[in-house]
């Protein structure tokens, strides 16, 4: 068993010498030097098959090790390694072997420990229920199958060693004392009595095992005890620790359990809160009335369960409607597995029967939901003999076959149940397919589910996305009349319809498809339809590779030829990511998406950022001492930040055909005679209530009719006050102070106020003066109110007016039809915007292009628009140029003229009214914003194509 190896020429060893050279110079890890040294000791040969030892995983398959001497030597090479996973297959271990084995294994390193095909007993047991309780344990995943682990002890338990004698006694302690009987106080069969410790107790092998997983703190989350005969009190101490039991998987496949050992799964099922897979396929239900109706109870209430196995069991006739309340009311259960019994089985075409009609009913897409299910006949004496040799074939075909029924509530379009199992014959899907003259058509599917159980296929929920591009191939896929379809390799590339996502705040259309993927590696290509045309797309935000490249099944690989040859299409497809199954989980539950918080259209949280940052720059340079007293500084500091909105869309306004971002003292003018408070004519204040009432005025406003107008040297006195610099404010203070003479008397008077009439204003000179005019025209409320009722009847209601009205910024935030034109036209808007959005003479340009400035709209409505989609900019100083706008600004200006176009130019001379504009604080009517945006799109679109002119030709 010995490798040898080569001495130094000349140089005599002893054979302990030799012995040690050779372990010493051997090519191979420690744990394989372990384990030569071990076989040496103990005189045993090399296993055939040297283990591969490795710090993550020891595999020995189907290599016996009928010695005990064998199983220590690999047990000291287990020691030496300290594997994570132990997987000892068809190993045909004893039970003193597997002991010094799980002994070795034992540690926090160890996660799954998986032997198979072994005579196992109490020693056993014990070395697991240690090594579960070792400090820092991390053993999640333990496989005994077919280890004869199920029996009683059949020697009389003082005859076991002390130690064993100790334990057993311990375990029955932990496992019953002080436990209420399962079943007493919940809902269970009245025919089957509660579970309590029995009064003619009988020690099972497996009691350590069953009493550790009712343990608090046990790491222990799957089991597999298949393959083993199950006795009755193995069973019983098995339901009373699933009370407890923080199992997530238990298989007992050919358990041989009986109809009295499935009423006792069934109780501990009850009142366990974490099983999310339950196998129980291949035992011995006899299909007497009733023998299942408890258990499918019990799964229909649990609420994790997810996957339940009964194949392979004689289920009875009742069974069908416990089976049908199970799919109707369960919450959890998404994949469950039936019939397919071996032997005789009267009750299986009543359970099909019974399931393909349920499906039919309850699925929406009845022909994908009942595909797999054959039309059986009706029950013994319910239709004609001509029936029944009808499908006399198909019953035969399907005899024996197991039944497989999922859904998937994690993958929206897979909610509803549906059989995946078994798939339909040959013959008679030539037969259906006869049935129709008519060529059918290429079906599309809304999503993809294996044909098979997914659970047990490993299946991973993946999400396949398109984003349309901004130009190249798939350029135009964001058209509502465009569909987008995905042809996955697994699918056989049928087509899988993406679906348009809805998201706040999209900047591209985006379709997106959840399927369940199988493991392996796969690739897809992406189409698109238009009417009669398909096109056959790929993403460049995927991976790429060329068809030749990628390895598929033959069926696959000649579904993706054809697809080729029949789009002619000559480019890549893309990679999938490779699928693992190994870190596959049970989705535990359903993460129901909350619906998104309800967004204010009025407001935008960007743009109130920005808004604030203007506001802190502008306090600071406002003479707000001037215009209020000390104490009522804070309530006006409020006051003017919720004015501050409308406040800078006044400034914006008249801005913007100004000077940006300063503002002639002209346009200042331009402000009052809009607002219609400014009197240009006679300057005797007794004329005023005239002059009101024949500009329109409302003098029931709030105004008085000496306050609504201001004379023109009023407000060049306003504008001086709020130019004036700070630093001529403290000189004229310190002069007074001192008892000098007043500044009004100095050689600059005449300078002061031509400099200040001369200078433009700034954003705070501009708010500054705007509110001194609101002090000046409500003179006798309070600094507060008189702000308040400025914002309100001025500016909102007679300078804010149509083109020019508030428009809800908000809006591209709200899921609706006006996000869906915005994403759907991208591509005009983009090429718009390239064109267009650079500068404001552009911007002009475009005005010009669509024909839009008449008598009612002009060139300055133009200007202001732009200034108004600009993100406020705390720097209000002047700035060389005027910068563009960005693409979200953009469609605001787009928005806001799209709001205000008409079809059809007015004629020489004539001024139209403005269509219905949004009424701030109002719900905003979508479904008209898009529709008037997407008519202003499509003329935009027109014009901006070249016209061909007869130079051109």
């Amino acid at each position: 068993g010995a490798v040898g190896s080569r001495a130094s020429a000349g140089v005599a060893h002893s054979p302990a010498r030799k012995s040690r050279i050779r372990s010493d110079r051997l090519p191979a890890p420690e744990p394989l030097v372990a384990y030569r040294q071990a076989c040496l000791q103990l005189g045993i040969d090399l296993l055939e098959v040297l283990p591969g030892f490795s710090p993550q995983r020891l595999v020995v398959r189907d290599e016996p090790i009928e010695s005990t001497k064998q199983a220590y030597a690999l047990a000291e090479g287990i020691r030496a390694c300290a594997p994570r996973e132990v997987e000892l297959t068809n190993a045909l271990l004893t039970d003193m072997g597997c002991e010094r084995i799980v002994e070795a294994a034992t540690g926090s390193r160890l996660q799954k420990l998986h032997i198979s095909n072994s005579c196992l007993n109490f020693r056993t047991c014990a070395a697991v229920y240690a090594a579960l309780r070792a400090q820092g344990a991390a053993l999640e995943d333990l496989k005994l199958s077919a280890c004869g682990l199920g029996a009683d002890i059949e020697e009389d338990l003082d005859l076991l060693p002390a130690s064993a004698v100790g334990l057993y006694k311990a375990c029955r302690v932990d496992l019953y004392a002080g436990r209420q009987p399962i079943g007493e106080e919940v809902y269970q069969d009245p025919d089957a009595p509660p579970l309590h410790e029995p009064e003619d107790f009988v020690s099972c092998v497996a009691l350590p095992l069953f009493a550790e997983l009712a343990r608090p703190g046990c790491p222990l989350r799957r089991l597999d005890l298949s393959m083993m005969a199950l006795s009755v009190p193995s069973v019983h101490a098995l339901a009373f620790a699933l009370d407890r039991a923080p199992l997530e998987a238990l298989s007992l496949d050919w358990c041989c359990l009986t109809n009295e050992c499935f009423g006792m799964l069934a109780q501990g099922v009850l009142l366990n809160r974490h099983l999310l897979d339950l196998s129980l396929r291949g035992n011995e239900l006899t299909g007497a009335p009733g023998c299942a109706s408890a258990l499918l109870d019990a799964v229909g209430r649990h609420a994790r369960l997810a996957h339940l196995d009964l194949a392979e069991n004689l289920l009875p006739t009742d069974a069908l409607g416990d089976l049908l309340q199970l799919l109707q009311w369960s919450s959890s259960l998404v994949a469950i597995h039936v019939l397919g019994y071996e032997g005789d089985d009267p009750f299986a075409p009543h359970i099909l029967k019974g399931c393909r009609k349920w499906l039919a009913e309850h699925n929406p897409d009845e022909a994908l939901a009942s595909s797999a299910i054959p039309s059986l006949p009706a029950a013994v004496g319910a239709s004609g003999e001509g029936d029944r040799e009808k499908h006399k074939e198909e019953e035969e075909v399907y005899r024996g076959k197991e039944l497989v029924l999922c859904r998937a509530l994690h993958v929206e379009p897979l909610a509803a149940w549906r059989a995946v199992s078994p798939a339909l014959p040959p013959r008679a899907a030539a037969k259906e397919v006869r049935a129709s003259s008519a060529p059918a058509p290429e079906p599309v599917l809304k999503s993809f589910m294996p044909p098979a159980c997914w659970v047990c296929s490993r299946c991973a929920a993946v999400d396949f996305n398109w984003i349309v591009p901004d130009s190249g191939p798939g350029s135009n896929t964001g058209m509502s009349s465009v569909r987008v379809f995905v042809r996955p390799s697994f699918g056989s590339f049928a087509r899988v319809e993406l679906q348009r996502q809805r998201n706040a705040g999209a900047r591209r259309v985006h379709y997106a498809v959840r399927m369940l993927v199988p493991p392996g590696s796969h690739c897809h290509v992406f189409e698109s339809e238009q009417g009669d045309q398909q096109e056959l797309l790929t993403s460049k935000e995927e991976t790429e590779t060329d068809p030749v490249d990628v390895e598929l099944p033959a069926a696959s690989r000649e579904a993706l030829d054809r697809l080729l040859r029949k789009r002619r299409y000559t480019g890549p497809v893309h990679r999938l990511p490779d699928v693992d199954g190994e870190g596959f989980v049970i989705p535990d539950f359903v993460h129901k998406e909350e619906p998104p918080p309800e967004v204010d259209p009025w407001v935008e949280p960007a743009r109130q950022k920005h808004l604030r940052q203007c506001y802190e720059v502008d306090m600071e340079e406002i003479h707000l001492h001037d215009l209020c007293h000390a104490r009522e500084e804070p309530a006006v500091r409020g006051l003017l930040w919720q004015l501050y909105g409308r406040l800078y869309d006044a400034y914006a306004i008249y801005g913007g055909r100004s000077s940006w971002p300063l503002i002639r003292q002209v346009d200042v003018y331009s402000f009052f005679d809009d607002a219609k408070i400014l009197d240009r004519g006679s300057q005797d204040p007794s004329s005023n209530s005239d002059q009101a009432a024949g500009l329109g005025l409302d003098l029931d406003e709030g105004f008085e009719p000496s306050d609504v107008r201001l004379l023109v040297p009023d407000v060049q006195q306003i504008i001086i006050r709020a130019v004036q610099p700070a630093r001529q404010r403290e000189d004229q203070a310190v002069a007074l102070k001192a008892g000098k003479q007043s500044l009004k008397g100095k050689p600059t008077k005449q300078e002061q106020p031509n400099e200040a009439e001369t200078l433009p204003l700034s954003r705070p000179q501009f708010l500054e003066v705007l509110l001194r005019a609101a002090l000046v025209l409500d003179s006798r409320a309070s600094v507060a109110d008189a702000f308040q009722s400025f914002a309100d009847r001025i500016i909102t209601r007679r300078v804010m007016l149509p083109p020019l009205s508030p428009f809800p910024r908000g809006l591209t935030l709200v899921v609706g039809e006006y996000q869906d034109t915005l994403l759907a036209r991208r591509k005009t808007i983009r090429e718009a915007w390239e064109r267009f959005g650079c500068s404001l003479n552009a911007f002009k340009a475009m005005a010009q292009l669509l024909k839009l400035c008449d008598r009612s709209f002009t060139a300055k409505h133009v200007q202001s628009i732009f200034a108004l989609a600009k993100r406020p900019m705390p720097d209000c100083r002047a700035s060389r140029g005027r910068p563009g706008l960005s693409y979200e600004e953009f469609c605001e200006a787009l928005t806001r003229l799209a709001l205000v176009w008409r079809r059809t130019a007015p004629s020489d001379g004539e001024s139209r009214d403005f269509p219905p504009q949004p009424k701030e604080g109002r719900p905003v009517r979508q479904r008209i914003f898009a529709a008037r945006m997407e008519a202003f799109l499509a003329k935009l679109a027109e014009r901006m194509k070249p016209s061909l002119g007869p130079s051109c030709i």
